[in-house]
C-alpha cells in the first residue's frame, strides 16, 4: 500500500468525482464525513454509486458505521475511520465489516484527539487491516489545546516523539522548499505536493536562492539562467528572459518549462536532504540553505 498523492473529494458534488479521476492522483478518498452537509450524507452515496469510479483507486470517509454496508456492498477496497481513539472502537468496525464484506477492507484510522494519540500503539497494532494512520492536525491541536502558528510547526513538535521512530512518516500536502526543510528536521520522511507544477504554470519558479514570479517585468532583459545552481538542460540552457516571454504571452512551453526546471529543483532538495543525513552533514545542510535565501535559521532540532 503505497501512496504518493492521496485526493479528497467531497461524496455529494458529482463534477468534482468526476474531475478527480483525471487527475492522476494515486488513491481518491471520496467523503461522506465532513465536507457533506447532514441532509445530504444519503444523496452523496447515490451519487457516489451512480459516477460508477474505479474502485481500486477509491477509499471512502465514511460518517458513522452505518456507511459501512455501502462501502462493502460497493466492494470499496478500503475506509477512512474519522475520530478513532480507542481498539474497542476498530473492534466493532471489524465485526461489522466481516458481516458484509466480500473482500478484506483496508482501514486507515485517522487521529484528531489526545485519546487516539494516548491509544496510539493499540490502534497501529490492531489488525492487519491497518497499514497506514492519518492524522487531523487542526482538530487535534484543538484537543490538546495547542496553539497553532501559520506555519503549523507546532503540530511537527508535539508529535515528533510520540510516532515510531522505526515507521516511514509522511506528511501529507506538504509542501514549499522551507516547509520541507523543516519537516526533516522534525523527522518525517516523505510528502507529496502540486506545489512544484500547479506553481510553474503560473509562473512561479522555486529556486536555490528563493521564489521568483517570473513573469515580473524585473525579468524582462535578464540573461541570467532559471537557476544558476540547477545542473540541467532547461535551468542552464534557458534564460529569464525568455521565461518571461513564454509566460507572459501564454506559450504553452513556458509553462512545460517552468514545470520541468520546478520538479528538478524538488528532485535535487531531497537528494541534498537524503545525501547529507547519510554524511552527517543535515545541519550544515540546513544552514546553508536559509544562507542562500539570506535568511535566518528558525529554531528547532538539527
Amino acid at each position: 500500500m503505497k501512496y504518493r498523492s492521496v485526493l479528497f473529494v467531497p461524496g455529494h458534488e458529482e463534477k468534482k468525482i468526476k474531475k478527480a479521476y483525471t487527475l492522476n492522483a494515486d488513491l481518491i478518498v471520496l467523503d461522506l464525513e465532513s465536507t457533506v452537509p447532514e441532509d445530504q450524507k444519503d444523496q452523496a452515496k447515490k451519487i457516489i454509486k451512480e459516477c460508477n469510479v474505479n474502485k481500486d483507486q477509491t477509499y471512502i470517509r465514511i460518517n458513522n458505521n452505518s456507511d459501512l454496508e455501502f462501502v462493502t456492498s460497493e466492494k470499496f477496497p478500503g475506509i477512512f475511520l474519522p475520530f478513532t481513539e480507542t481498539k474497542k472502537q476498530l473492534i466493532e468496525i471489524d465485526i461489522l465489516l466481516k458481516k458484509t464484506e466480500k473482500l478484506k477492507t483496508d482501514i486507515i484510522p485517522i487521529l484528531e484527539s489526545i485519546n487516539g494519540l494516548a491509544n496510539l500503539e493499540e490502534i497501529c497494532s490492531f489488525s492487519e487491516r491497518i497499514q497506514i494512520i492519518s492524522f487531523g492536525s487542526h482538530d487535534l491541536a484543538k484537543s490538546i489545546n495547542l496553539k497553532i502558528s501559520e506555519d503549523e510547526k507546532e503540530i511537527l513538535e508535539f508529535m515528533s516523539d510520540k510516532l515510531p521512530k522505526d515507521k516511514p512518516r509522511y506528511l501529507m500536502g506538504v509542501g514549499t522548499p522551507e516547509d520541507i526543510v523543516e519537516a526533516v528536521r522534525y523527522g518525517i520522511d516523505m510528502f507529496d505536493c502540486v506545489l512544484p507544477t500547479r506553481n510553474a504554470r503560473n509562473g512561479q519558479l522555486f529556486t536555490s536562492e528563493g521564489v521568483i514570479n517570473i513573469r515580473n517585468a524585473e525579468f524582462k532583459n535578464s540573461d541570467e539562467p532559471i537557476d544558476k545552481n540547477c545542473e540541467n538542460k532547461v535551468s542552464q540552457k534557458y534564460s529569464r528572459a525568455y521565461l518571461n516571454h513564454l509566460q507572459r504571452t501564454n506559450e504553452m512551453l513556458g509553462s512545460m518549462l517552468a514545470t520541468y526546471h520546478n520538479i528538478y529543483y524538488y528532485q535535487s532538495l531531497m537528494q541534498g536532504i537524503r545525501d547529507s543525513i547519510k554524511n552527517n552533514l543535515f545541519a550544515k545542510f540546513v544552514k546553508d540553505f536559509y544562507n542562500k535565501r539570506n535568511l535566518d535559521v528558525p529554531e528547532g532540532p538539527l
